[in-house]
């Protein structure tokens, strides 16, 4: 909000896209958290391991295909929705969190496998690692480094690629 009105509606216009993409990652990493409960519950580690892969790959596809389109035509989808004057800023930020929005997919969908094997703790603390890293990086990268909107989206995905990268390395 320190950039003005302008830079915050630009964040308002791109928060919908979010939130849907969030949904669906969030939605599929559900269920493939409670398909891996199951799995486990049952003693059958081959099965969830299947099932625990499979939900990665699966997010990852669906984020891809849901993100990238997006990116690329993000200047005529925030026209479309009526960004107006504030296009190019909305542009500024929504490209690149719709660009890196396949590394979201997979923190949603790592986060629900670490919970749906009951490591809720790890789970917790690389989403939490990453909004501090976002509260901390936004600031920084709006102000000093002068970039921005763009800076801000930056700040983000950077936070979410940083939480994801944890949530790797201890699936792996």
């Amino acid at each position: 909000s320190g950039l003005g009105p302008d830079a915050l509606s630009a964040l308002g216009f791109f928060f919908p896209f979010f939130f849907m993409i969030s949904s669906v990652a969030a939605g599929l990493g559900i269920g493939g958290s409670a398909a891996l409960s199951r799995r486990i519950g049952a003693r059958d580690k081959t099965g969830a391991d299947r099932v625990a892969s499979h939900t990665l790959m699966i997010t990852g596809v669906v984020g891809l295909v849901l993100t990238v389109p997006c990116a690329v035509v993000s200047e005529p989808l925030f026209r479309l929705v009526g960004a107006g004057r504030i296009t190019p800023l909305a542009v500024a930020y929504g490209r690149i969190l719709f660009a890196t929005g396949v590394f979201s997919f997979f923190t949603f969908a790592a986060s629900a496998v670490l919970r749906g094997e009951g490591d809720v703790k790890r789970a917790m603390y690389a989403m939490l690692l990453g909004a501090v890293l976002n509260i901390g990086l936004d600031p920084l990268f709006i102000y000093p480094l002068h970039m921005g909107v763009a800076g801000a989206a930056w700040a983000t995905a950077l936070s979410i690629l940083i939480s994801g990268a944890f949530m790797f390395y201890w699936l792996v």
